[in-house]
């Protein structure tokens, strides 16, 4: 049967993950290739290490939603756009330190990612944080460009450990920052400092 490697690789990884009841623990086969993730290892409560060239994907909805034992994740994600729900429920996931740079749907990315303690990385693309760390209780600090984003309700919600947050903003496209990036706005608890900057680093608030 003639198959391109989006219809074999994505059907052969989920096999593979699945049959005989055995699920993947360590994955690093070649990746580089695909573009659609979406479900790809959802459920795989086995998988704790990821290493793989991700450099083609544009699309990781609910690619590793649900992988409860994933702490090691190792990529390169700087085409991805689509993000929603990619990780949810990655309990284990600890640190995430992937370039986002084309990211604009982050809708609950790392929804109940309990272990996630810091986060930085470029989100300058994204327009859509709906609930994007939802519960993410023991992020404790969070540091990146927000100049893009439309939708940032309850992006911080349930983040109880969150005691700094870094945002920086493009003033010359964003002149209503100063009224949109507030602790309300975004979920971010009293006790938090929020922290405003240009892009070139200047404090503004």
């Amino acid at each position: 049967m003639d198959m391109n490697f989006e219809e074999f690789g994505k059907l052969a990884i989920v096999y593979k993950c699945f049959s005989q009841g055995k699920l993947f623990i360590e994955f690093d086969e070649d990746l580089s290739k695909l573009t659609d993730g979406s479900g790809m290892f959802n459920g795989c409560t086995s998988l704790s290490s990821f290493t793989s060239d991700l450099s083609s994907l544009t699309n990781g909805y609910r690619m590793f939603e649900d992988c409860s034992s994933l702490m090691s994740f190792t990529s390169d994600l700087n085409r991805l756009g689509n993000g929603e729900c990619m990780f949810s429920y990655c309990k284990s996931l600890s640190s995430f330190t992937c370039d986002l740079s084309r990211l604009w749907n982050g809708s609950l990315m790392f929804c109940g990612c309990t272990s996630l303690s810091s986060f930085t990385s470029d989100l300058s693309n994204l327009e859509n944080g709906r609930y994007m760390f939802y519960y993410c209780t023991s992020l404790s600090s969070f540091t990146s460009n927000l100049s893009n984003l439309q939708d940032g309700w309850e992006m911080f919600d349930g983040c109880t450990s969150l005691n700094e947050v870094t945002i920086k903003v493009d003033t010359s496209k964003r002149t209503d920052w100063k009224t949109f990036f507030t602790k309300e706005n975004l979920s971010i608890r009293d006790e938090a400092t929020l922290t405003i900057k240009d892009i070139d680093g200047n404090i503004l608030i």
